[in-house]
């Protein structure tokens, strides 16, 4: 497993947030594993790279004053107008411990019914949910496209590549991505052979002039 770690220190719940923010330190919480919530500030640029590095699904050593805690990033609140992290939960876990979690799925190369046949991809499942041991969580789960060959073929949750040491909680039979036809030949393939035929007539039927 990658060691991923971020420096900390405890922090008082009585300084407001946003002076927190405004001296370039981010605001954040750490819980569970029946342990007690402490309240914790770090490094905003240093806490970005560590989160870029990890995501939401993958261990991060938290050292909060010397003392180590493994932890997931488990949520955060973004700034909706400065699009910036303003606080953030950390989950303590038991690397002893199963635990329950998404996994994100990533797109990896170039289907043919998309390059060759103009069809448009369409990721149905952005997560899989999975159960293993903290230290055995998957970044990612990747998905080559490069057999969607038309818009009949489609990938599935069965299809992933999945470690021996995961559990998959989502459905198998669930669509993950596939390929949908452009619009117009889609909208076509809904018609009935008689309606096509009713269409063609009144598409080639002459027109009446208007009177005069």
């Amino acid at each position: 497993m990658e060691n991923i770690a971020l420096n900390a220190q405890k922090r008082s719940t009585d300084i407001p947030a946003k002076v927190l923010v405004s001296q370039g330190l981010i605001p954040g919480i750490c819980y569970g594993s029946g342990k007690e919530n402490i309240a914790i500030q770090a490094d905003y640029q240093e806490f970005r790279k560590v989160y870029k590095q990890a995501g939401e699904n993958s261990i991060v050593e938290l050292n909060v004053d010397g003392e180590k805690h493994n932890v997931l990033i488990h949520d955060l609140q973004i700034d909706p107008i400065y699009n910036t992290a303003r606080h953030v939960d950390f989950l303590l876990v038991n690397m002893k411990e199963m635990i329950d979690t998404s996994v994100p799925v990533v797109i990896v190369g170039e289907a043919p019914a998309v390059k060759e046949l103009g069809g448009t991809l369409n990721l149905a499942l952005q997560e899989v949910e999975v159960r293993c041991l903290p230290g055995n969580i998957p970044h990612e789960f990747n998905v080559d496209v490069t057999g969607l060959l038309d818009f009949h073929s489609s990938i599935h949750v069965a299809d992933l590549v999945v470690p021996k040491d995961v559990e998959i909680l989502t459905d198998k039979d669930i669509t993950i991505v596939n390929v949908a036809a452009p619009a117009a030949e889609s909208d076509e393939s809904t018609l009935t052979p008689e309606e096509l035929e009713k269409a063609a007539i009144a598409a080639n039927a002459p027109k009446e002039e208007p009177a005069a």
